[in-house]
């Protein structure tokens, strides 16, 4: 009995420090969503059959991992390149995830830029963040620019997106950040 509290305990407070993540000045914590526990709906491909494969085996192997009750999947599309959907596991219905913001012609996986801080590259989770028990979705792009052997300016636009459940659609809020960083350029 005691350790199955242990175990209780742990997840716990694991769910909540995943929860408890700020990107961009955005908390998850402060776009709530509630778990379905429910029974999950048959998959309905309607518009989605070129990616019928992909979307069954995330359906039937998947469990919820975003806004409390969707099945988040994505696939490559070439070299910096993300595609994906989520499914509603309450009516098999599958939606479009933001990943194709354009701005300037550039999507935030459609750059060979890095996203870098002080010489050693930023955390690889925030280039696509989302949790089970929020509605926030963010991504994130990287530019940057020479200003001369040892600096660089970075410019790091993140998309955040806040999933609304009544009208099944996402909300953007664009947060562009500008920094200088050293990055010694002899090496590229």
């Amino acid at each position: 009995m005691k350790k199955i509290a242990t175990y209780l305990c742990l997840a716990l407070a694991c769910t909540s420090m995943s929860h408890a993540k700020t990107i961009a000045g955005y908390s998850f914590e402060k776009y709530p969503a509630k778990i379905y526990t429910g029974k999950k709906a048959p998959l309905n491909l309607d518009g989605w059959s070129d990616f019928r494969t992909r979307l069954r085996d995330a359906h039937k192997d998947s469990e919820i991992n975003f806004a409390g009750n969707y099945i988040v999947t994505t696939w490559g599309c070439g070299t910096s390149c993300i595609m994906g959907a989520m499914i509603d596991k309450r009516t098999g219905k599958v939606y479009s995830l933001p990943l194709g913001e354009i701005e300037d012609g550039v999507t935030p996986y459609d750059s060979d830029e890095e996203c870098y801080a002080e010489g050693a590259q930023l955390d690889h989770s925030e280039r696509l963040a989302f949790y089970p028990n929020s509605r926030l979705f963010i991504t994130r792009n990287c530019e940057g620019e020479k200003v001369n052997n040892t600096t660089g300016k970075q410019i790091i636009t993140y998309f955040v997106n806040i999933w609304d459940e009544k009208t099944k659609k996402f909300n953007l809020k664009k947060v562009n950040q500008s920094k200088i960083v050293k990055i010694d350029y002899s090496q590229f």
